[in-house]
């Protein structure tokens, strides 16, 4: 999964402006979330 597609016009330097480490949570969130067949890479 790309985080990128996430975030529809946010840049990983905007979301750091909302707070510091908010994309690098964010990352590891959906890092951990079960992936289907097709998405295991």
């Amino acid at each position: 999964m790309n985080i990128i597609d996430y975030y529809y016009n946010c840049s990983p330097e905007y979301i750091n402006s909302i707070d510091s480490n908010l994309y690098t949570q964010i990352k590891s969130i959906v890092g951990q979330l079960p992936k289907r067949k097709n998405q295991i890479r």
